[in-house]
């Protein structure tokens, strides 16, 4: 794989250079254009968050791996959720799922 050096200085008295080696990942996504694009380490990933309205909290932890959770609320239903369905959402956002019976 390709390599960036990132270069980082300690400052005691001289001037001491050292570098540290970042790899990059190559993760490669298809568009509906059929064009694959390819990922920067610094690139935020978007997914469309799903409607989980409805689910057992066990259910709707599976359909949000990409995401954070917070539960608000007692209960083993998801009852609202927000952001809401279909909401294109940056990857590891915070879903939140207010919970009831």
């Amino acid at each position: 794989g390709r390599y960036f050096i990132n270069p980082n200085f300690v400052f005691n008295g001289d001037r001491i250079a050292f570098t540290t080696v970042i790899e990059r990942k190559n993760t490669i996504e298809k568009q509906e254009d059929k064009k694959e694009k390819d990922y920067e380490w610094y690139d935020k990933k978007y997914y469309e968050v799903p409607n989980v309205v409805g689910l057992t909290k066990k259910e709707a932890k599976k359909l949000l791996t990409n995401f954070e959770i917070t539960y608000v609320g007692d209960g083993d239903i998801v009852k609202e959720q927000s952001p809401v369905a279909d909401t294109r959402y940056y990857e590891t956002g915070t879903i939140r799922l207010y919970m009831g019976s």
